[in-house]
């Protein structure tokens, strides 16, 4: 609800999705606010970018979620309590990062562009994808064992 009205203060016409608002012609700003829907908008959101990295208060989500769902990955400079996955993404040019407000709007400019947005997309995706087999491998080892033990 913040940041619908302030938006509506500077006269963007908003919608807010737990308001069961629609997303018509007329709206600028869809606010996608419930978290049972993120995977669903990360899915559809060719660019998504990472809330509460543009300052230090709040709460910083894992950038993995919408890299591994194929939205190209924005983010500020505050990269929470957990910051190894944002390195890791930028590291391998997976993630865009911005400095301030001004640099978020130049960066969605820049990835409107379809080129460019998938492009950071598809890296994000195979950073957060890196390690599946690793990680699938483990996971029959210890189904493995339980099977055969009966506990690991």
């Amino acid at each position: 609800a913040d940041i619908r009205r302030n938006f509506d203060t500077k006269g963007w016409r908003t919608a807010l999705r737990s308001e069961r608002d629609e997303p018509d012609p007329e709206v600028q700003v869809y606010i996608a606010d419930t978290e049972d829907e993120l995977g669903m908008w990360y899915r559809l959101a060719p660019t998504s970018f990472v809330g509460g990295t543009l300052c230090k208060a709040g709460d910083v989500s894992d950038p993995f979620d919408p890299a591994a769902l194929g939205s190209a990955v924005l983010h500020g400079p505050h990269l929470g309590e957990a910051p190894a996955r944002f390195f890791n993404l930028m590291a391998m040019n997976g993630s865009m990062r911005v400095s301030t407000g001004e640099e978020l709007g130049e960066a969605v400019q820049t990835l409107l562009a379809s080129d460019k947005a998938a492009s950071l997309a598809q890296t994000g995706w195979a950073v957060t994808t890196e390690s599946a087999s690793v990680v699938e491998r483990l996971a029959e080892l210890v189904d493995a064992a339980l099977d055969r033990d009966g506990e690991i």
